[in-house]
């Protein structure tokens, strides 16, 4: 009784914060094809700064340890995780041949001026690569 009914509240706390990734992957990769269409071509790299904490209180979802991890957050914003979580058909499918772009100093001030994500304009080009701002 008492572990099935953890199981189950487990299970559904890793469903539904996937659920949320993929919800928000699709979201920031229709705003980027919107914006920048050629990327589909794998025209350009992508950098992604920051990160998206969730601050679910959902009963399912809160305090189930890593159950309830988001791929926006973990490792402290690891971008490798969040762009193979966008590649994946699931998270939204950008294609495998976009690969990470570096982020140079004189990209840094202009970052720190755009807005973050969900604002529309969270996502800009510099040079050959396309930085998507999470957060500051």
């Amino acid at each position: 009784g008492f572990h099935t009914t953890n199981i189950v509240k487990y299970q559904m706390a890793y469903y539904m914060s996937y659920k949320q990734d993929e919800f928000l992957a699709k979201d920031i990769i229709s705003k980027l094809y919107n914006k920048y269409p050629e990327i589909y071509k794998g025209k350009y790299k992508i950098n992604i700064t920051g990160k998206i904490e969730k601050n679910s209180t959902h009963p399912l979802i809160n305090g189930k340890d890593v159950f309830n991890a988001s791929f926006f957050s973990w490792d402290g914003g690891n971008q490798s995780r969040m762009l193979a979580f966008m590649q994946l058909p699931a998270g939204g499918g950008l294609p495998m041949d976009v690969k990470l772009g570096q982020i140079t100093n004189d990209m840094k001030e202009e970052i720190k001026k755009m807005p973050s994500y969900p604002d529309n304009d969270c996502i800009n080009l510099f040079n050959d690569t396309i930085v998507i701002k999470l957060s500051d």
